[in-house]
Formats: structure tokens, sequence, C-alpha cells
């Protein structure tokens, strides 16, 4: 669990200047944890609801942050309306999953975010060269058991290119300097993405 409390993500702060704070608009924390991106978004204005499977993440994020709002529900079949959230966050989510349920996961979440809205994505690209190699000499986090799927760079790109968005933004973490292939040298990668839905 300490390994989990963790600050809210640094790139968060940019991905805010792509949508207006207003009391009316909604963002969805997906897969929250002990809700570090909920209270930064939270304290900055906005109206968020919190959700995670794992009940015992969600006691413990409301002792941390207790004007959180809650729901515990699977992030595969989401319990709420469609075209209701303006955005939504997924930080170190995907990864928890089987590699089959990730697309299906990102549909689920298009459906109940309006169109126009906003995602800001986060994963950590655990089959790279560059993570296994610093994961080998101790300079990146060891292996979680719970993570069901090591992602390429590739793999990402691939999935997004057949989902109604559209990547406005991409911050690239690099470790391995001189490898100039990103499936190789990158370790985790950070998205802002537009949704463009159809009809």
């Amino acid at each position: 669990m300490e390994r989990l409390i963790r600050d809210h993500h640094p790139n968060l702060p940019e991905f805010l200047q792509f949508f207006s704070k207003s009391e009316d608009e909604r963002v969805l924390d997906l897969g929250c944890g002990l809700l570090p991106n909920t209270k930064y978004l939270t304290v900055s204005g906005y109206n968020v609801i919190s959700l995670d499977l794992s009940l015992e993440y969600l006691f413990n994020g409301k002792k941390i942050f207790p004007k959180a709002i809650l729901v515990c529900s699977d992030v595969r079949f989401l319990p709420f309306r469609i075209d209701i959230f303006d955005a939504a966050i997924i930080v170190d989510l995907l990864e928890h999953l089987p590699f089959a349920d990730v697309e299906k996961v990102l549909k689920e979440t298009i459906q109940v975010l309006k169109n126009h809205s906003y995602i800001f994505l986060h994963i950590p690209l655990e089959g790279s060269f560059a993570y296994q190699f610093l994961r080998l000499i101790r300079k990146i986090w060891t292996k979680d058991p719970e993570h069901k799927h090591n992602f390429k760079y590739w793999e990402v790109k691939n999935i997004l290119k057949y989902l109604p968005i559209r990547i406005e933004r991409e911050w690239i973490d690099r470790r391995l300097q001189m490898l100039k292939n990103l499936n190789f040298s990158a370790v985790a990668v950070t998205f802002v993405l537009s949704v463009k839905k159809i009809g």
C-alpha cells in the first residue's frame, strides 16, 4: 500500500489547459487507487468521480482525502449513463488488465464521455528494453505481481489508432537516450486524447 502513496501525475496541470473549469463539468478518475489525482483535481475546482475495484484502496483513499466521491466498480462495466463526463483520467490502470480487455475498457470509457471531451492516459512501458534493463539494475520499479501485461510503445499506439480519438499531446519518458527507437528507449508514455464520436 505504501508503494501506491504518491503525488498527482506531473502532467496533469497541462492537461487541465485543454478544458474549462466548471462546477457542471464532471471528471472520471478510473482506477483511482489512493486518490492522488482525484485530490489534485478536486482542490483545483473540478467535480471528480473516483472509481476503483478495490475496496481496500477506496477505504484508505477516503481516509487520505475524505472529500472524494467514490464508486466501487469494474472498469470493464462502468455503471454510468453514456455521454455524461467531460474528461477521464486513466493513470497506471491498463497494465493491471488482461491485454484482451484493454480496448474494451477504452471503448467503455469513451461511451460515458461526451463528444469533444478529453482523456488523460498514462501507461508504463514495461515491455521495453529500457524498462527491463533499468529494472535489472534496480533503477526503476520492481515487477508488480498484479500487472497483467508489459506494454510496448507500438502496442499502445496501435490500440489508439482504431478508437474515435485524436492524440492532442504526447509525453514520452525516455531513460536510455542512446537508443533512438522509442520501442526500446521509452519507459512510459502519457497522452491527452480528444474524443471524436461519429454521428
